[in-house]
């Protein structure tokens, strides 16, 4: 283990400004001298081997889609220290590195090499470029980076959708993915990774919170499969993805034999191939190899396209072309993406991807038919009940007087009407944050009582 100065260089203000970004609350987050006394007293409670992973302090309820919850833990302030410091020492073996497989997301560092005016960077255009990719996580330590590799997969793409050996395309994903993770294979893969290292106590310790953290609802018996979807999200990205690494080597030799390109981001994954016949021997080698992990394919979303303009069309291109950064403000581009939106892609499976990036536009320099179709699109109760606090913010912010009444009064009739209670817990923020409502009013007390009627436990 690292020695103590090492240990809490580890703890940059963005790791403890994230915290404080929580939807659920901390009663206390340590600062100034107290932040160094947290850290050196549990720096001691490690050493001496007496640290237990505590129960999480809620479990967040989401609407995954199609009905389905995805629950989500956020832990105590020294789970989330053990998980972040675990990773970010094993970060030189288990995240990207420049033997990366071509075509391959999701494995970047905890900093991703951040320079230094990239960090003040990120603290100012957070808010500009919220929610602007679909994977992308506004509570991740460097919300950029996931945008920034977005942008690089759906580049690829377009780039190998649009090449002329292109005859057939697969698109895919893994069932359960976080759910499903080994841990005992996931650990041997890090204990190889980490030969020669000095990183036994380490592996060690990530592996004892992993096995641990869930008691409230596995009891005193360990893990042994699944890894936490928590709040925050990247210390598990990186794991995940360092799962799949043998299999995307595996994967991309294959594709090279049949000509075909292997693209993935997270477990989301594509093949471009010259027809139909190596795209199906293809997606038939993925299954058996992901099933030698644990995993499987999720059979409810596999997509085929037979041609470049059918998957062209899916992944709306064009619109997302006229909605990058150097158009984002200009006039007749903006009105000409509105409008294409409005005539092609209302009903598309990107229409929430465009609908979020297009909350980085002016709404101003829209014609006045446009402008008032676009904020119909937001301020109603299905896209609002998925937003968070930030999205409603960015929102609220774009409408009028009018408008943004009528959207407080739809949220407050959502808090009554949904089950998921992440939607109340970012209402209640949001009323915090954006309405600077904080007195303990009827709506308010209605809101934690609804918070307190859904926990799990």
């Amino acid at each position: 283990m690292k020695s103590f100065d090492e240990f809490i260089e580890i703890f940059q203000s963005r790791f403890w400004r994230k915290l404080k970004e929580t939807i659920v609350p901390f009663e206390e987050i340590p600062k100034g001298k107290a932040k160094k006394k947290f850290l050196k007293d549990f720096y001691e409670n490690l050493q001496e081997k007496n640290y237990q992973p505590k129960s999480p302090r809620e479990y967040i309820v989401f609407d995954k889609h199609n009905l389905v919850s995805r629950i989500v833990p956020t832990f105590e302030i020294q789970d989330y220290v053990v998980y972040f410091y675990c990773v970010k020492a094993l970060e030189p073996f288990i995240a990207e590195t420049e033997d990366r497989i071509p075509g391959t997301f999701g494995g970047w560092t905890l900093s991703n090499g951040l320079r230094d005016g990239e960090k003040d960077e990120i603290t100012e255009l957070e808010s500009q470029y919220l929610n602007s990719a679909p994977y992308g996580s506004d509570t991740s330590y460097n919300p950029l980076a996931w945008r920034r590799h977005w942008q690089q997969f759906q580049k690829l793409a377009y780039d190998y959708a649009n090449q002329t050996d292109f005859g057939y395309a697969l698109k895919f994903d893994i069932a359960n993915f976080y759910d499903c993770i080994n841990l005992n294979l996931l650990e041997e893969k890090i204990r190889t990774a980490t030969t020669g290292a000095d990183h036994y106590e380490d592996v060690s310790l990530l592996f004892h919170f992993l096995r641990q953290w869930n008691k409230p609802l596995e009891g005193y018996f360990p893990k042994t499969v699944g890894i936490p979807q928590d709040e925050i999200q990247d210390c598990s990205r990186i794991l995940a993805n360092f799962y799949l690494r043998v299999f995307d080597n595996e994967m991309y030799k294959s594709c090279r034999k049949k000509k075909s390109k292997y693209l993935r981001y997270s477990d989301d994954m594509i093949l471009f191939c010259p027809s139909k016949k190596e795209a199906l021997s293809l997606i038939f080698y993925a299954s058996k190899e992901l099933h030698k992990i644990g995993l499987n394919i999720n059979s409810s979303k596999v997509d085929t396209f037979e041609n470049r303009e059918k998957f062209n069309e899916y992944w709306a291109f064009e619109i997302f072309e006229l909605l990058e950064d150097e158009n984002i403000k200009d006039k007749k581009t903006l009105n000409e993406a509105v409008a294409l939106y409005f005539e092609k892609y209302q009903e598309s499976p990107k229409r929430v991807s465009i609908l979020r990036r297009l909350l980085a536009a002016d709404f101003e320099v829209l014609n006045k038919k446009n402008r008032s179709l676009l904020k119909n699109e937001y301020v109603n109760k299905e896209f609002l009940s998925n937003c968070d606090y930030r999205m409603m913010k960015k929102i609220y912010n774009k409408m009028n007087e009018e408008s943004a009444n009528h959207m407080v009064s739809l949220l407050t009739k959502l808090t009554f009407e949904l089950n998921y209670n992440s939607f109340h817990y970012n209402y209640r923020k949001f009323r915090e944050k954006v309405l600077k409502i904080d007195e303990l009013d009827i709506e308010k007390m209605f809101i934690e009582s609804k918070i307190e009627e859904l926990k799990l436990f």
